[in-house]
């Protein structure tokens, strides 16, 4: 990719370099696929090298890649009905995640919540990154990852028939 525009080909080939292997781990958390993380990555670079003008301005070009291939991951899951790796599970909430990742692609959530979820608890993104990645304040990500949250749990416990689950 690099060689074709110039100055800003060493811009994106740091960037390339940088964030590569963090961009394709976030990809196979939800895909449970290196394979087809790899994919995805690729596909997430070269949209940020077709809109390098954009997005070498964006306050956060790695949260950009991160939103673009956690969403290429999703749309993975909603197609094809890949299953994330159960071995990667380290705490409820990433529990959570997986099992409804794995259930319906994270379709209880709104597309903003789903958003803020899987930056936070898949790619690892800090609040701030999720913030610059989204175009929200760091108020709207706490509030849309707790009420994610909530919904999540709400239907964890309804699809093991927990009695009250919390919301």
């Amino acid at each position: 990719m690099v060689g074709r525009r110039g100055a800003g080909d060493e811009a994106f080939a740091a960037l390339y370099r940088a964030d590569w292997t963090r961009v394709r781990a976030a990809a196979e958390r939800v895909v449970g696929s290196r394979a087809i993380a790899e994919e995805l990555a690729q596909e997430a670079f070269t949209r940020a090298y077709d809109r390098w003008a954009k997005v070498s301005r964006h306050p956060a070009p790695t949260a950009w890649l991160l939103r673009v291939v956690t969403n290429l991951a999703i749309d993975a899951v909603r197609r094809k009905r890949v299953q994330p790796a159960r071995d990667e599970v380290t705490s409820h909430e990433d529990a959570a995640i997986a099992s409804v990742l794995v259930r319906d692609g994270l379709t209880v959530l709104s597309d903003k919540q789903r958003e803020a979820v899987v930056l936070r608890y898949l790619a690892g993104c800090e609040e701030s990154e999720i913030a610059a990645a989204m175009g929200v304040s760091g108020g709207s990500v706490k509030t849309h990852l707790a009420r994610g949250m909530a919904r999540l749990r709400a239907a964890m416990g309804a699809e093991l028939g927990v009695e009250g689950a919390p919301s």
